[in-house]
């Protein structure tokens, strides 16, 4: 008897009920098998630590397939992706070089996503760990530098209720009140003057609520 047959013979023997035999069943248990050693393989090849390693050494290479894998690595360091706080700023500086030198449309929309996140995992950090980030520019730090009064003036229309004085690094508040007076209506003038109220406190009160 030819081995065909006699295979689908001894299926049939054992499946009186004539259902699916489990022959017909190996490939596709072999199937899901390879692919779930594929996704091991690629999750494994994308852990945060090598994806970042990896998005280093092609961000200034051009190439369609190099273009898929940059996305492939993005996607993998998605706002879902631990990373730890000291590779941030490793991130954050290999997706601005994206948004600046971009080999492909594609790519640099993903990477403007992923640069709008930073702001939130930022926000997910333990206080000492975000504050390792003041005055570097990544997006969702604190940036402290004295501005120029026109420079000032645009960063609170333009950052309502992001930007403030810098109370903790103010030495003398007091040095505000001449600035103040100039804004004040008469009927302000004489409670300001009072003292009643510190400069602080009287900034805090006369700012807008969505400011």
């Amino acid at each position: 008897m030819p081995f065909g047959h006699a295979a689908r013979h001894l299926c049939r023997a054992a499946d009186p009920c004539n259902s699916v035999s489990n022959w017909e069943t190996i490939p596709s248990a072999a199937n899901r098998t390879l692919r779930a050693a594929r996704t091991d393989m690629t999750d494994q090849a994308h852990s945060p630590k090598r994806a970042l390693d990896r998005l280093r050494v092609i961000r200034n290479a051009y190439a369609a397939d190099i273009e898929r894998e940059k996305r492939d690595i993005l996607s993998a360091l998605s706002a879902k992706a631990p990373i730890a706080a000291n590779r941030l700023g490793a991130l954050h500086d290999d997706l601005l070089f994206l948004l600046a030198f971009p080999g492909a449309a594609e790519t640099r929309r993903v990477a403007m996503r992923m640069l709008a996140e930073l702001a939130r995992r930022l926000d997910r950090l333990k206080s000492a760990e975000r504050g390792q980030f003041d005055d570097t520019g990544v997006a969702g730090s604190v940036t402290r530098h004295l501005y120029p009064f026109p420079v000032a003036q645009w960063i609170a229309k333009r950052a309502r209720g992001e930007a403030d004085i810098d109370w903790r690094n103010f030495a003398d508040p007091s040095l505000l009140d001449h600035a103040l007076r100039g804004i004040l209506c008469a009927g302000e003038g004489e409670a300001f003057d009072s003292g009643d109220i510190s400069t602080r406190a009287w900034v805090r009160l006369a700012r807008p609520r969505d400011a």
